[in-house]
């Protein structure tokens, strides 16, 4: 008997965790915890949990004036936006008449993150939101424009690649390097072939 009530509770614990979308992610009132959160959660295809902490992050960072963080927001719901992880959950989104078929919401997210970044100074953070608007148009279709915004990071990258003051921003760590990251994204799809 006590056998079966054990098994009975465990079975409710794991439907409640398992209901709970943020299950095992620890609550925080650290914006820059909550962005890494939810990051994990779009990689982990937890949607529903990642946009709320993204969202939750960037008014965050906006009510305490923080430029950086909001730059860094906005990164993160641009690649939440053409991310598998809300595709999958089309069906939600619809449902709560806040799906985007197109990548329109991702695109718009990037070039918020490259003017708080221009306004910074940060030339590699006004890259990378480049380089994500270049990835959104190129699966959007948009092959030509896709094309124009990887040259417009690679230009800008490296015309600050000798600033020894310059902020570091994460690349993809397949790739030796950003600029290598730009160029082989450069290479696979705007040459002509």
């Amino acid at each position: 008997m006590i056998n079966r009530i054990l098994r009975l509770a465990t079975a409710l614990v794991c439907v409640v965790l398992i209901g709970c979308s943020a299950a095992m992610v620890p609550d925080t009132s650290d914006p820059w915890k909550k962005l890494q959160n939810a990051s994990y959660l779009i990689d982990d295809d937890r949607a529903i949990p990642a946009q709320r902490l993204a969202k939750e992050a960037l008014a965050d960072f906006e009510a305490a004036n923080n430029a950086e963080g909001v730059a860094q927001a906005h990164m993160v719901l641009g690649n939440f936006y053409k991310s598998k992880t809300y595709r999958n959950h089309a069906g939600f989104y619809k449902k709560h008449n806040e799906y985007d078929p197109t990548l329109r919401t991702s695109i718009e997210h990037f070039a918020k993150a490259a003017e708080t970044y221009r306004t910074l100074g940060d030339n590699w953070g006004v890259s990378t939101a480049l380089f994500g608007m270049g990835n959104a148009e190129h699966v959007d279709g948009n092959q030509q424009r896709g094309c124009e915004l990887y040259k417009e990071a690679l230009d800008l990258y490296l015309s600050t690649a000798n600033d020894p003051n310059r902020k570091v921003h994460w690349w993809n760590p397949k790739f030796e390097s950003y600029d290598r990251m730009i160029q082989a994204f450069t290479q696979k799809y705007c040459q002509s072939k």
